[in-house]
């Protein structure tokens, strides 16, 4: 999978995935759940891990095979993640980290720690998961696990570049995209360089970020990796709108801060907000604080009532 090989990974389990016995027990879904998360599917990411754990997060460790139940509790941890389902996605981690304590693994507790900042991040509480990103890190560093490294380096560096810290952001970034490139594993390469064409975008290293959305359509269009090509697309939207001669706006607004704002101000939330721009709702929240700084408001009502006096709302 890692060497993004998917399409020979689906051909080969087929066979295995139309035996119901085959589901149960021989377990393709530890292959296949992650697949389907990356194409976008979320359904077949369900029926995958209701096969093999039919109880669901209240399957009590030791009902299944170890490994495998592992993998898939992550898989659907993230799925619950990808669609802002946070109670979901905190019964799965907990499950998670029952069956670790259970085995008293050692391979795993990155991930796991990885999976938390992803849900304190999702949940808006950047001090949280930057503490569970840097455990991440320290779990994948001893023992030494590559993919694990990517992995955390890359979360670290998304952190650094929503608080701003894009000197850090970019050398967590680089080492990230260094040990894909040892590893041969092309998604990773992509997912990184997503996270890299953010910093470039925001910097207005136009040129850099242009190449970087090519390779990433490369890896990710043959795959059918339809969540990364989304946010590769929304990263296009963005640097073409920042290459466009920008209209002055009042107290230095960017044009993107004023969208946000115009939406602040008829009293969308930050999810209704990243979804109407086809934005993360982690980059919303940046531009609101940004926002509040600029006009020198308090709160979302005094920069709505900014945005009424200056005829943006």
């Amino acid at each position: 999978i890692a060497r993004g090989e998917w399409r020979d990974v689906e051909e080969r389990l087929r066979p295995v995935v139309s035996a119901d016995i085959g589901m149960r027990y021989l377990a393709p879904g530890r292959f296949l759940s992650p697949i389907a998360r990356h194409q976008g599917d979320s359904a077949a990411v369900q029926r995958y891990i209701a096969a093999f754990l039919p109880r669901g997060a209240r399957t009590e460790p030791g009902k299944a095979w170890f490994i495998s139940a592992m993998a898939m509790q992550r898989v659907r941890v993230g799925t619950a993640l990808d669609a802002g389902d946070l109670p979901a996605a905190k019964e799965w981690l907990d499950t998670h980290d029952r069956w670790l304590a259970w085995a008293g693994a050692v391979v795993g507790q990155s991930e796991g720690q990885a999976l938390w900042a992803q849900y304190h991040r999702t949940a808006g509480d950047a001090a949280k998961a930057h503490e569970h990103a840097e455990r991440a890190l320290a779990h994948a560093t001893e023992p030494r696990q590559p993919l694990a490294l990517i992995a955390a380096h890359r979360l670290l560096g998304q952190l650094d570049t929503e608080a701003g810290r894009f000197d850090n952001a970019e050398t967590h970034l680089g080492a990230s995209l260094s040990l894909a490139d040892a590893c041969q594993a092309p998604y990773e390469r992509a997912l990184t360089l997503l996270a890299m064409t953010e910093v470039r975008v925001i910097r207005g290293e136009s040129d850099a970020a242009r190449a970087t959305l090519d390779e990433i359509l490369a890896i990710c269009e043959p795959l059918g990796a339809k969540p990364a090509l989304a946010l590769a697309d929304a990263l296009g939207t963005r640097l073409d709108a920042a290459n466009e001669p920008a209209p002055a706006h009042p107290a230095g607004l960017s044009a993107r801060e004023v969208e946000v704002l115009r939406l602040l101000a008829v009293g969308k939330t930050n999810r209704e907000i990243a979804d109407a721009l086809f934005l993360s709702e982690h980059t919303v929240r940046a531009h609101v604080r940004n926002i509040l700084t600029k006009t020198d408001t308090a709160n979302r009502t005094a920069a709505a009532a900014f945005a009424r006096r200056h005829g943006l709302a």
